[in-house]
Order: structure tokens, then sequence, then C-alpha cells
């Protein structure tokens, strides 16, 4: 999960929202090292979040992962 992406979700969702869909697409294969990152942008991909805000409690935060 996008810590960056559940953040927006939430400052546009203050309610609460619903994950509908979450994709990752790249034009190129990935690139194997640093260096191929750097000189021909291997890495370079996009994800996208589809979201639907919802009126829901939040999740109860927890550093394991478990409620």
């Amino acid at each position: 999960m996008s810590s960056a992406l559940a953040s927006k979700a939430s400052e546009l969702c203050p309610s609460g929202y619903d994950v509908l869909s979450k994709n990752a697409a790249k034009k190129a294969e990935f690139g194997y090292s640093d260096d191929q990152c750097a000189a021909y942008k291997h890495c370079d991909y996009v994800l996208e979040w589809r979201i639907s805000c919802v009126d829901k409690p939040k999740d109860d935060f927890s550093i394991f992962g478990k409620h």
C-alpha cells in the first residue's frame, strides 16, 4: 500500500474511503540495477488508485499491522 496515496485519499475523503482498484503500469521492462534506472529510466511506472468516498470509521493504527 502506498502511504502517499493513502494520505491523499484521507485528505480527499476525511470521513473514509473504499479502494475500488489499484493498478501499476509500465511502458518498458523494469531495470535490474541503479545504473539502468539512471541511464535508461526503466524504473518509471504509474500507480493508480480508484477510490470511493464513504462514511466509515478509520482503521486503528498498529505498528505490526494487526488491530
